[in-house]
């Protein structure tokens, strides 16, 4: 009888640490197919290492996102390291690391920990037809000075005042446009007006599914304007080391282009965020 209760025991333990025995961890993301398809990802990594997951309902802002993880239900989600940063309150720069070390403490005021960034940068990424630049040999943002006068540009409402964005072109560049013409937060009615010449020039995100294609090109940003939007794991305070070794290799292979493609199919509708995350898993 001994023996027997010892077995039991020991078999009570060892289950009691196993993955499976775990509260589900809940995965969270942000209501637009390129966030939702970064958290499958960590989810589906999390399920194939042996942990329950729960799949949150998608919050609309940060500051939802935010109150969720101090209230304790939610544990990971994918999150953009500029914006991050400026809603904590630390101005971000284009360097990666440096935002990091600026932004870690604030993080973890929040309630968070900010695990290591993927390679992919999404930040914004001022874009011109790629016929238009083969035309006028336009490779960087600093050609457009003498242009910019006879150019229209289009972004989302309020790039006027913000420093990357029209503000940013401004003082960086000396970039003073012909017009602005209020679209969308790098989407599909910025990239309409520019396929179909409504403006010279738009403000996408540089993630923007697309430019997987050759239509378009993003012109380098050669004066560093652009602050970081590295893809950053986020998880709760409280998550272990090995849930949180999972969550950060998920996304460390993601390439930019692969990244583009995927949302690029799952907005046709070829794929839906499941598939989508199922296939860049597989292919590992």
């Amino acid at each position: 009888m001994k023996l027997m209760a010892g077995l039991v025991t020991a078999f009570l333990l060892i289950a009691s640490c196993s993955p499976e025995a775990s509260e589900p961890i809940a995965v969270g993301s942000y209501d637009f197919a390129e966030n939702q398809l970064l958290a499958e990802i960590a989810a589906q990594s999390l399920e194939s290492a042996g942990y329950a997951v729960v799949r949150l309902p998608s919050f609309q802002t940060r500051a939802e996102a935010l109150d969720a993880f101090e209230a304790g239900e939610s544990d990971v989600m994918v999150e953009y390291l500029g914006s991050l940063s400026t809603h904590l309150g630390q101005p971000p720069t284009e360097d990666v690391s440096g935002t990091m070390d600026g932004v870690r403490d604030a993080a973890e005021v929040a309630g968070v920990k900010l695990l290591t960034p993927a390679s992919i940068d999404t930040a914004p990424a001022v874009v011109v037809l790629r016929s238009t630049a083969e035309a006028l040999g336009l490779e960087t943002i600093s050609d457009l000075h003498d242009l910019a006068e006879s150019f229209d540009i289009g972004a989302k409402q309020d790039c006027p005042i913000d420093e990357q964005c029209l503000l940013g072109l401004y003082r960086t560049y000396g970039l003073t446009f012909r017009s602005f013409v209020p679209l969308d937060a790098g989407g599909p009615l910025s990239v309409r007006a520019l396929k179909e010449r409504e403006v010279n020039v738009a403000v996408l995100f540089n993630s923007d599914s697309a430019l997987a294609g050759d239509e378009l090109k993003v012109l380098v940003d050669d004066r560093d304007l652009m602050a970081t939007e590295a893809l950053v794991p986020m998880v709760a305070l409280t998550m272990d080391d090995a849930r949180q070794r999972v969550v950060e290799t998920s996304l460390l292979e993601l390439t930019l282009a692969e990244l583009r493609l995927l949302v690029g199919r799952i907005e046709t509708g070829e794929l839906t965020v499941v598939n989508a995350a199922e296939e860049y898993l597989s292919s590992r």
